[in-house]
């Protein structure tokens, strides 16, 4: 009679029967394979085409606004004369002698015009003077884009027009060009290239990172823990001659597999749907990604801990559920934090402190914003590292320990509260 299987063997064997078991599970395939490699070329096309579906029915619209009788030929001869855009005259009641136009009539008035089909006037420049003051008013709605496109329109060319306007003052009383001028301002971009790119990616990578660990750890943690338990074999796994421990630790090994492989396949579609939307999109720097081998190993590290500690735990967690349902219900909050974790650090700066490093998820958060910005110290990095390692064996030793004990899947009354308080029946 063979021996039973033990030690490394043990774990090899459950690893090899919990892949084959996936590879089995048409949801599994699905939600750690094939969405991970279609989602962004999806999200990306289809957002693409709105955009250009969204442009092409602008170009048809015609962008009305009403101006005041009263603006100087100079500014009035500056606004764009083409088939987009129609400026006319300002109605009577809006038309105040040494006054802004009423908002409210503005409103109601809008509201009222016909004679384009749907469109309405999209904003009013008023225009008046009082004594030797020249005043100058613009009515829009913050609501509309167009509305918004055509008060940056006004406020470009009244700016234009009373530079112009000094100038010519300036000339008649003898200022040369240079002594009108008080100051000249410049401004020059010394960023490289890779420094740009580096800094887009530390802030866009945290993100998907820790939305593609947390949802790769989900489903698999789903799948091992809950659907062993709903498809009733979770009692026999535990009766064969292995040990527990072993068990234990082949499941743990298949959730970091399933969860690092679809973080890769979902970094690889990321980055290669980015490729591609390079080079249909202009983009006003240059961008060239050059991270340094180190940067790309410490952040690696970084992911293999959080993945192992995110596996323990959600493990641990998933225990005493029976059913998908109670599963799904005791995860997800767990898998929301994770995923929505990221967004802590969007208003943080560019360095990462040891408080930083002590707190769990904010802290590989910032591991990887600051690693791939070029400005961490090892510190962080050994703390961080130590954080994730400490959580993640204290989750194991806390599931080993609870495997252990027969009431963990014999127990009909048992839930998470009471697990976690060990009062379950021996």
């Amino acid at each position: 009679m063979p021996a039973a299987p033990s030690g490394l063997s043990a774990v090899g064997l459950i690893v090899r029967k919990e892949l084959r078991e996936a590879l089995r599970d048409r949801n599994m395939v699905i939600q750690l394979l094939l969405l991970p490699i279609i989602i962004y070329p999806l999200m990306g096309f289809g957002a693409y085409q709105v955009y250009l579906i969204i442009q092409g029915a602008s170009q048809g619209q015609v962008n009305i606004s009403w101006i005041d009788s009263e603006l100087p030929a100079e500014l009035r001869e500056s606004l764009p004369d083409d088939e987009r855009h129609l400026f006319l005259p300002t109605p009577p009641e809006l038309d105040a002698t040494g006054a802004g136009a009423d908002a409210d009539l503005f409103v109601r008035l809008r509201a009222e015009f016909e004679g384009h089909g749907d469109e309405k006037p999209l904003a009013l420049l008023s225009w008046w003077v009082v004594g030797d003051s020249t005043y100058a008013q613009i009515h829009y709605e913050s609501s509309s884009d167009r509305s918004q496109e055509m008060r940056r329109l006004f406020r470009d060319r009244i700016r234009d027009h009373s530079e112009a306007l000094a100038r010519k003052n300036a000339g008649a009383v003898g200022l040369s060009e240079a002594e009108f001028a008080v100051f000249e301002l410049k401004s020059e971009n010394t960023a490289s290239a890779s420094q740009v790119a580096r800094y887009v990616l530390s802030i866009a990578m945290p993100i998907f990172l820790m939305s593609m660990l947390s949802h790769g750890t989900f489903y698999s943690t789903l799948d091992t823990v809950v659907g062993e338990r709903e498809r009733s074999t979770m009692e026999t796994l535990f009766s064969a001659p292995l040990p527990r421990s072993a068990v234990l630790l082949g499941k743990l090994i298949f959730v970091v597999i399933s969860t690092l492989v679809t973080f890769t396949l979902n970094m690889l579609s990321l980055l290669l749907f980015l490729g591609f939307a390079l080079q249909l999109v202009e983009l006003p720097v240059e961008i060239e990604l050059q991270v340094p081998l180190v940067s790309i190993l410490i952040i690696v590290g970084a992911v293999l801990l959080l993945s192992i500690t995110l596996a323990s735990i959600m493990m641990l967690l998933a225990l005493p559920a029976k059913t998908y349902r109670e599963g799904q219900a005791v995860l997800t909050p767990v898998h929301l934090v994770v995923a929505f974790s990221s967004f802590a650090a969007l208003g943080t700066g560019q360095t990462m402190t040891v408080d930083q490093a002590l707190i769990p998820l904010l802290n590989v958060v910032m591991l990887c914003k600051t690693v791939i910005g070029g400005e961490y110290t090892w510190a962080t990095v050994w703390i961080s590292y130590a954080v994730l390692a400490g959580l993640g064996v204290i989750s194991m030793v806390l599931a080993r320990r609870f495997v252990g004990r027969e009431g963990v899947f014999f127990d009909p009354t048992l839930n998470l509260k009471r697990l976690l308080r060990g009062g379950f029946r021996a």
